[in-house]
């Protein structure tokens, strides 16, 4: 951990300070400088986007500890959700309509609790049936 703090200070301390470095001094190109340019030139060249992924990859790396304990993604909770909202449904009237909303949107945000997701929404849409026919039933008798 303190190897990867100082790693990210000393990267933050480059990266501002490299452009301050090269101000206000002229620079004349010696041969060394003119062979390098020749050769960098006739090398492969890299394109921006090429150096901006290679660039975030490296930052990603080195700022991962900041989330050491982070290893699901940020959608799984609608999932975890679906299916607390469907079996709390089975004993309370009306949270089967959550359950069906959050199968919903974790079946479309495709995280790796699909399943529970998909078991959310059925078990709503059981439990709407179900309870539409217990208050039609229920209707049925009273108006009768």
């Amino acid at each position: 951990m303190k190897n990867k703090l100082i790693a990210l200070v000393s990267v933050l301390c480059l990266l501002f300070t490299a452009p301050a470095a090269h101000a206000g001094f002229v620079v004349e190109k010696t041969t060394s400088t003119v062979v390098a340019e020749r050769m960098l030139t006739n090398a492969k060249t890299i394109t921006h986007k090429e150096k901006a992924a290679g660039f975030a990859a490296k930052v990603n790396k080195a700022l991962s500890f900041l989330h050491p304990y982070r290893t699901a993604k940020a959608s799984e909770w609608v999932g975890i959700a679906a299916i607390g909202f469907g079996l709390l449904g089975l004993l309370v009237p009306g949270v089967n309509l959550l359950a069906i909303l959050f199968g919903v949107l974790g079946m479309g945000r495709g995280c790796k609790v699909q399943g529970l997701a998909v078991t959310g929404f059925v078990l709503g849409v059981i439990e709407l049936v179900l309870y539409l026919i217990a208050g039609v039933t229920v209707l049925s008798l009273i108006l009768l």
